[in-house]
Protein backbone atom coordinates (compact mmCIF):
# COMPACT_ATOMS: atom_id res chain seq x y z
CA UNK A 1 0.00 0.00 0.00
CA UNK A 2 1.32 3.11 -0.94
CA UNK A 3 1.52 6.49 1.42
CA UNK A 4 1.58 10.12 0.38
CA UNK A 5 4.53 11.51 -0.54
CA UNK A 6 5.54 13.69 2.79
CA UNK A 7 8.85 15.18 2.02
CA UNK A 8 11.15 17.42 -0.12
CA UNK A 9 13.93 16.97 -1.83
CA UNK A 10 16.01 20.21 -2.56
CA UNK A 11 17.89 20.83 -5.29
CA UNK A 12 17.58 21.09 -9.45
CA UNK A 13 14.87 19.18 -11.59
CA UNK A 14 14.88 17.52 -14.65
CA UNK A 15 11.98 17.62 -16.90
CA UNK A 16 12.67 14.34 -19.36
CA UNK A 17 10.96 15.08 -22.71
CA UNK A 18 9.91 12.18 -25.02
CA UNK A 19 12.42 9.53 -25.87
CA UNK A 20 12.93 6.75 -28.28
CA UNK A 21 11.46 2.94 -27.50
CA UNK A 22 13.60 -0.27 -27.92
CA UNK A 23 13.62 -2.67 -30.77
CA UNK A 24 15.81 -5.71 -31.29
CA UNK A 25 17.00 -7.20 -34.70
CA UNK A 26 18.69 -10.33 -35.58
CA UNK A 27 20.57 -9.82 -38.50
CA UNK A 28 23.30 -12.60 -39.30
CA UNK A 29 21.98 -14.46 -36.31
CA UNK A 30 23.15 -11.77 -34.00
CA UNK A 31 20.31 -9.89 -31.98
CA UNK A 32 21.27 -6.04 -31.85
CA UNK A 33 19.25 -3.53 -30.06
CA UNK A 34 18.30 -0.72 -31.99
CA UNK A 35 15.88 2.67 -31.18
CA UNK A 36 13.41 3.50 -33.43
CA UNK A 37 10.41 6.76 -32.80
CA UNK A 38 7.30 5.42 -31.12
CA UNK A 39 4.62 5.14 -33.01
CA UNK A 40 2.26 7.44 -31.24
CA UNK A 41 -1.17 5.55 -32.97
CA UNK A 42 -0.51 2.58 -30.91
CA UNK A 43 -1.70 2.03 -27.62
CA UNK A 44 1.06 0.42 -26.30
CA UNK A 45 3.92 2.61 -28.08
CA UNK A 46 2.05 5.74 -26.37
CA UNK A 47 1.69 4.44 -23.50
CA UNK A 48 5.19 3.77 -22.66
CA UNK A 49 6.04 6.94 -23.77
CA UNK A 50 3.74 8.78 -20.94
CA UNK A 51 4.62 6.62 -18.62
CA UNK A 52 7.97 7.85 -19.04
CA UNK A 53 6.91 11.16 -18.88
CA UNK A 54 4.63 10.81 -16.26
CA UNK A 55 7.08 9.50 -14.18
CA UNK A 56 9.52 11.98 -14.77
CA UNK A 57 6.77 15.11 -14.61
CA UNK A 58 5.17 14.33 -11.59
CA UNK A 59 8.19 13.89 -9.28
CA UNK A 60 8.98 17.08 -10.31
CA UNK A 61 5.98 19.39 -9.90
CA UNK A 62 5.47 16.96 -6.24
CA UNK A 63 8.92 18.15 -5.39
CA UNK A 64 8.72 21.81 -6.30
CA UNK A 65 5.00 21.85 -4.25
CA UNK A 66 7.06 20.11 -1.26
CA UNK A 67 10.35 22.28 -1.27
CA UNK A 68 8.11 25.76 -2.17
CA UNK A 69 6.24 24.90 1.11
CA UNK A 70 8.58 24.83 3.43
CA UNK A 71 10.19 27.74 1.79
CA UNK A 72 9.78 31.13 3.42
CA UNK A 73 8.19 33.36 0.72
CA UNK A 74 6.87 37.21 1.66
CA UNK A 75 4.19 39.63 -0.32
CA UNK A 76 4.99 42.67 -2.72
CA UNK A 77 5.55 44.58 0.95
CA UNK A 78 7.95 42.13 2.46
CA UNK A 79 5.71 40.41 4.47
CA UNK A 80 6.30 36.78 5.82
CA UNK A 81 3.14 35.02 3.85
CA UNK A 82 2.02 31.47 5.92
CA UNK A 83 3.22 28.31 4.33
CA UNK A 84 0.87 27.10 1.60
CA UNK A 85 0.95 25.20 -1.46
CA UNK A 86 0.20 27.05 -4.88
CA UNK A 87 -3.28 27.65 -5.95
CA UNK A 88 -5.18 25.06 -7.70
CA UNK A 89 -5.12 25.28 -11.59
CA UNK A 90 -7.31 22.59 -14.29
CA UNK A 91 -6.27 20.75 -16.91
CA UNK A 92 -2.67 22.13 -18.81
CA UNK A 93 -2.92 22.87 -21.75
CA UNK A 94 -6.88 23.05 -22.39
CA UNK A 95 -6.81 21.26 -26.00
CA UNK A 96 -6.03 17.55 -25.75
CA UNK A 97 -2.42 16.78 -27.16
CA UNK A 98 -4.48 14.50 -29.76
CA UNK A 99 -5.95 17.63 -31.49
CA UNK A 100 -2.33 18.37 -32.55
CA UNK A 101 -1.62 17.03 -35.90
CA UNK A 102 1.32 15.37 -34.36
CA UNK A 103 -0.81 13.72 -31.70
CA UNK A 104 1.91 15.81 -29.14
CA UNK A 105 1.49 19.22 -27.43
CA UNK A 106 4.05 21.65 -28.10
CA UNK A 107 4.12 24.37 -24.51
CA UNK A 108 3.18 27.57 -25.28
CA UNK A 109 4.17 30.42 -23.05
CA UNK A 110 0.81 31.69 -22.34
CA UNK A 111 -0.68 28.52 -20.48
CA UNK A 112 2.82 27.53 -18.47
CA UNK A 113 3.07 31.07 -17.26
CA UNK A 114 0.66 31.33 -15.15
CA UNK A 115 1.09 31.44 -11.07
CA UNK A 116 0.61 28.26 -9.99
CA UNK A 117 3.04 26.81 -13.03
CA UNK A 118 5.54 29.54 -12.72
CA UNK A 119 5.19 28.85 -8.56
CA UNK A 120 6.30 24.84 -9.33
CA UNK A 121 8.77 26.36 -11.58
CA UNK A 122 7.33 23.80 -14.24
CA UNK A 123 7.19 23.85 -18.07
CA UNK A 124 7.31 20.18 -20.12
CA UNK A 125 9.71 19.41 -22.69
CA UNK A 126 8.99 20.97 -26.61
CA UNK A 127 7.32 17.95 -27.36
CA UNK A 128 4.64 15.83 -24.91
CA UNK A 129 1.76 13.91 -24.36
CA UNK A 130 -0.04 14.45 -21.26
CA UNK A 131 -1.98 17.60 -19.79
CA UNK A 132 -1.58 18.33 -16.23
CA UNK A 133 -3.56 19.69 -13.45
CA UNK A 134 -2.80 20.87 -10.16
CA UNK A 135 -4.87 20.73 -6.94
CA UNK A 136 -4.23 22.02 -3.50
CA UNK A 137 -5.86 22.28 -0.10
CA UNK A 138 -4.03 24.65 2.48
CA UNK A 139 -6.84 24.79 5.02
CA UNK A 140 -5.38 24.31 8.60
CA UNK A 141 -4.75 20.70 9.59
CA UNK A 142 -5.98 19.54 6.10
CA UNK A 143 -3.17 20.81 3.92
CA UNK A 144 -2.30 19.02 0.76
CA UNK A 145 -1.89 18.79 -3.10
CA UNK A 146 -2.66 16.49 -5.87
CA UNK A 147 -0.80 16.46 -9.33
CA UNK A 148 -2.14 14.75 -11.72
CA UNK A 149 -1.65 13.82 -15.94
CA UNK A 150 -4.10 12.20 -18.75
CA UNK A 151 -3.59 11.40 -21.92
CA UNK A 152 -4.84 8.82 -24.05
CA UNK A 153 -2.81 6.26 -25.63
CA UNK A 154 -3.28 5.91 -29.43
CA UNK A 155 -5.69 8.42 -29.30
CA UNK A 156 -8.70 6.17 -28.97
CA UNK A 157 -11.09 6.47 -26.38
CA UNK A 158 -9.51 5.48 -23.51
CA UNK A 159 -7.56 7.72 -20.86
CA UNK A 160 -4.33 7.03 -18.86
CA UNK A 161 -4.26 8.76 -15.74
CA UNK A 162 -1.27 9.56 -13.16
CA UNK A 163 -1.85 10.55 -9.72
CA UNK A 164 0.75 11.89 -6.94
CA UNK A 165 -0.29 13.13 -3.77
CA UNK A 166 1.65 15.05 -1.19
CA UNK A 167 1.55 16.36 2.66
CA UNK A 168 3.93 18.56 4.05
CA UNK A 169 6.06 17.92 7.30
CA UNK A 170 9.42 18.43 8.91
CA UNK A 171 11.10 15.22 8.49
CA UNK A 172 15.12 15.33 8.54
CA UNK A 173 14.35 12.17 6.59
CA UNK A 174 14.47 13.04 2.35
CA UNK A 175 12.97 10.09 0.09
CA UNK A 176 14.90 8.87 -2.72
CA UNK A 177 13.81 9.09 -6.14
CA UNK A 178 12.72 5.56 -6.29
CA UNK A 179 10.80 5.95 -3.21
CA UNK A 180 8.97 9.19 -5.05
CA UNK A 181 8.18 7.77 -8.45
CA UNK A 182 6.63 4.42 -6.48
CA UNK A 183 4.18 6.73 -4.96
CA UNK A 184 2.65 7.60 -8.60
CA UNK A 185 -0.88 5.84 -9.08
CA UNK A 186 -1.69 4.90 -12.52
CA UNK A 187 -5.37 3.67 -13.40
CA UNK A 188 -7.34 3.35 -16.98
CA UNK A 189 -10.66 5.47 -16.95
CA UNK A 190 -13.08 5.46 -20.23
CA UNK A 191 -13.02 9.55 -19.41
CA UNK A 192 -10.68 12.52 -17.93
CA UNK A 193 -11.02 12.58 -14.21
CA UNK A 194 -12.75 15.42 -12.56
CA UNK A 195 -12.66 14.16 -9.38
CA UNK A 196 -11.41 17.31 -6.54
CA UNK A 197 -9.51 17.24 -3.41
CA UNK A 198 -12.03 17.18 -0.21
CA UNK A 199 -11.00 20.99 1.58
CA UNK A 200 -12.71 22.30 4.35
CA UNK A 201 -14.07 25.50 3.46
Amino acid sequence: MHHPIRQAIPGSILLAGLTALAATTAPAGCRKQEKHSPNLRSPEDAAAVMRQEAQSSLSAIALAALHGYRSDRVDRNGMLLGKQFPASTGLTPKEPCCKSPDLTCHPKDEEWSRPTWKALHFKPADRHLLQYEFLSCNAPGHEQFLVRAVGAPGCGNKYLVFELKGHPITSERLPSLSEITKEIHERMTGQIPREKLACPK
